[in-house]
Order: structure tokens, then C-alpha cells, then sequence
């Protein structure tokens, strides 16, 4: 089972448009939404488990591969033979991503008369107008990548994809899993529309608000260079 942890903002979407057009049903999206603390995701989060606990045999059988919003260890009770990977992109480029594209989201949904998901950390945002130095020293996002990856390291991960090398990431993939994947592009936000977003932005500041998922991403690099080395 391929076990796919999308990491909002790393070309996640990409990678799972082309899984899907490659396994189509295959293919299980599954979010638990790791960045908010609504009682709701919570509560969805040990469903969650309980559900892959409850029902692995029938997940096995039904789907080849798991994608979507989790944290990495979210199906290790899944019993079958399991293969991880992930995409990372430089910390930095990856919050202003993150913090532009909410915004954005924001923006169209008031537009259309609609309130933004109850997202705790993305409601947080809105409501406190956080500028994004703010955004990017909220815990959350300053532990980022270990929030997400759980009790796992990049070096456990048989597949590790860079944003800033996605072409190359999915020859890598092909090369590992014997999977072709046609490269799909995720939609390119202008940032000049949101100038005003990044208005006093200091990427000096972001760096140090970024210490701890830099590390991270220096480890999956070398993942990612240890795996180019061997298959390519």
C-alpha cells in the first residue's frame, strides 16, 4: 500500500492529480485536517484510526494507494506492506504559499457569501488579520513538517519529492515504484494581486520562525538525494 502524506503547499495537489489519473479508484482520499483543533477534526482524526483498525482488511483489498491531508502515521495499522512518501519545499516559499493561498480562499468564499470552513488555524488567521510573520510563528506552522510527519523521519520514507525538483521527483517516482505519472501543474498564484498580503514581509524573520521545519527539510533533501543517487 502506498501510503501518500500531502503536505498543504509542496505540490501535493499535483502529485495526487496525476496518482488519480494513473489508479483512478484505486486511489482513497482521506483528511483529517492535522492543522486544526476543532473538536470536529479531532474527533475526525481518532475516527480516523479507528476506522483503519476496524476496517483495514476491506482498505487493502479495495485501494493501492491512501492520499490526502494526515499525519504520516495515521495508517500504520493498516495490515499490509506499506511504502511512504511525501513532497517538501523549502520552508520559507512553502508559508508564504500557505499564507497567500488561504487568504485567497478567504476572498472567494466571502465573494460568494460563504464563511471559511470551521479550520481552527485558518480561522485564527482571518479573524486575528495575521501579517505573515505572525502567520508563519504560530506553532503550527513553525513545527510544520513534525506536525506533520508524526513519530516518522524523512529517512524512513521510500519516496521523497522536492517542489523545487518536481520533474525529476517523478522520475524518481517511476523509477522506485514502476508508476509513470504525467507532470500536472498547480495553479501558479500571482503574488503581485497580493502585494499588500506580504506588505513589511522580512524573510530574515520568516527564516528564524522556520528554524525547526529547515532542519526537516535539509533531512528530506538528503532523502532526496541519497534515492537520486541509487535509482537515477
Amino acid at each position: 500500500m502506498l501510503i501518500s502524506v500531502h503536505m498543504p503547499k509542496t505540490a501535493g495537489t499535483s502529485f495526487e492529480d496525476a496518482l488519480r489519473a494513473v489508479l483512478g479508484e484505486r486511489l482513497l482520499r482521506y483528511s483529517t485536517q492535522p492543522l486544526s483543533s476543532t473538536i470536529n477534526d479531532r474527533m475526525a482524526r481518532l475516527k480516523c484510526k479507528l476506522f483503519v483498525r476496524l476496517r483495514g482488511k476491506e482498505i487493502v483489498s479495495r485501494y493501492e494507494a491512501i492520499t490526502g491531508h494526515f499525519v504520516a502515521d495515521t495508517f500504520d495499522s493498516l495490515p499490509c506492506e506499506k511504502q511512504f512518501c511525501a513532497f517538501f519545499r523549502e520552508p520559507v516559499d512553502r508559508v508564504i504559499s500557505h499564507y497567500l493561498y488561504w487568504n485567497k480562499r478567504h476572498l472567494e468564499l466571502t465573494r460568494q457569501g460563504l464563511k471559511v470552513p470551521r479550520h481552527s488555524a485558518w480561522r485564527h488567521m482571518i479573524r486575528k488579520s495575521l501579517s505573515i510573520n505572525d502567520f508563519a510563528a504560530q506553532p503550527k506552522m513553525a513545527n510544520f513538517y513534525s506536525l506533520m510527519l508524526g513519530p516518522k523521519r524523512p529517512d524512513e520514507f521510500h519516496f521523497i519529492g522536492l517542489k523545487e525538483e518536481y520533474q525529476t521527483s517523478l522520475l524518481l517516482f517511476e523509477k522506485i515504484f514502476g508508476i509513470k505519472l504525467q507532470e500536472k501543474r498547480e495553479r501558479i498564484m500571482d503574488r503581485e494581486q497580493y502585494a499588500e498580503l506580504l506588505h513589511g514581509m522580512d524573510r530574515d524573520e520568516l527564516g528564524v520562525s522556520q528554524r525547526k521545519n529547515r532542519e526537516i527539510y535539509d533531512q528530506a533533501h538528503r532523502r532526496f538525494d541519497q534515492l537520486c543517487a541509487q535509482y537515477l
